[in-house]
């Protein structure tokens, strides 16, 4: 705005001229700031594919090589910087695409701002120090407007992280029971009840529906069944990841929604499915 007052001051007739050219410019930069934004996204969701499969890959060589699996991870991970590969290079066309219409816009700028200082001072009276402000403010409008719409698209990518934050601050926050009617030696036993038990993640379908079960102290229990059977949601419901849709769970005979939920879980334990490997020399 200062630069486009100092060439209105200078050059009042030729600023006239010039607000076609502005409203141009703002017609661009929407329509940038709409694509620019949407392939920046992309582009950053595939770029984290090749990386955590660079990493597996990493961790796992011994095992590609023992099943002779190298060819398909080089596939695979070719496909993967393909993807990112397309998505960058269209980020840097749109990049260029802009950059080329904005140096249009910003020669026309200056081809006006010049030519009616040569015409003024053909046919009138011109003042030598608002010609020269025009010229001055004219030769680096080009790059303010750049750095502006550069400037513009950074607050909007950054205004993501300020969304995230609104979405985690709307989440559900977990029940938090007194545990004060729970026994100090709780539990005592270990015996863990289910009792017409039904869990269900966010407002999905039933995972687990009416389940009994009865664990008895100090047995052990092996819970067998296909992918996606709810082995994985036994654990989870147990220790309250999500609350129970219907039912509930009895350990030693309290009922584990009237615990506190840091108090319920301070007292399992569990060890992951996730090997842990200790590299030798």
């Amino acid at each position: 705005m200062a630069t486009l007052s100092g060439i209105g001051m200078g050059l009042w007739y030729i600023f006239l001229a010039l607000l076609p050219l502005v409203a141009a410019y703002i017609c661009l930069q929407v329509f940038f700031r709409k694509s620019n934004i949407e392939v920046q996204r992309l582009e950053s969701l595939s770029r984290s594919p090749p990386i955590s499969h660079l990493s597996s890959t990493l961790n796992g060589m011994d095992t590609i090589r023992a099943f002779s699996a190298l060819e398909d991870f080089t596939t695979l991970n070719d496909k993967q910087l393909d993807h990112n590969n397309v998505e960058k290079f269209a980020l840097k066309y749109i990049l260029s695409w802009y950059g080329i219409r904005l140096d249009m816009i910003g020669a026309v700028i200056v081809l006006f701002v010049f030519g009616g200082i040569t015409l003024v001072r053909i046919f009138g009276s011109l003042d030598v120090g608002s010609a020269a402000i025009a010229m001055s403010y004219t030769s680096g409008f080009t790059s303010l407007l750049a750095n502006f719409s550069v400037e513009i698209s950074d607050l909007e990518l950054r205004t993501n992280a300020v969304e995230r934050f609104w979405e985690y601050k709307k989440i559900e926050q977990e029940t938090h029971n007194p545990d004060d009617i729970i026994p100090e030696e709780w539990p005592k036993e270990g015996t863990i009840v289910f009792k017409q038990f039904s869990f269900r993640y966010a407002n999905g379908p039933l995972v687990l529906k009416h389940l009994d079960l009865v664990i008895a102290s100090k047995s052990k229990t092996a819970i067998v069944g296909r992918t996606g059977a709810g082995k994985s949601s036994l654990l989870q419901a147990l220790y309250r990841i999500l609350e129970p849709a219907d039912g509930t769970i009895l350990i030693d005979g309290v009922d584990f929604t009237k615990v506190k939920i840091s108090h319920l879980r301070s007292k399992l334990a569990i060890i992951p499915q996730d090997p842990t490997l200790f590299m030798g020399i």
